[in-house]
């Protein structure tokens, strides 16, 4: 972790999220945490406070598309995995 603070400037956390979804695969709100955390060699540790609200900003201006389902079995609690919009 670095000594110095980062300064995060606004929009970074939209972009961080979208260049996370940029592969082909959907991903879990959790599964995005962790993948800026290992992208940023855990410099930037985002909160789910505000990685929560930052997909329903980016999910109502249609550049991402949330699909509800239920978790494996062996957990069985409903989460919604996230993928980028298709173009219009």
């Amino acid at each position: 972790m670095p000594e110095t603070p980062l300064t995060v400037y606004k929009g970074t956390l939209e972009y961080l999220v979208l260049k996370t979804l940029s592969g082909e695969a959907a991903l879990y709100g959790f599964e995005i945490l962790e993948w800026i955390s290992h992208a940023t060699d855990e410099a930037l540790m985002v909160e789910e406070g505000s990685l929560y609200p930052t997909l329903h900003r980016l999910e109502k201006r249609g550049l991402l598309s949330g699909e509800w389902g239920v978790s494996p079995p062996v957990h069985g609690f409903v989460r919604v995995t996230l993928r980028l919009s298709s173009p219009s």
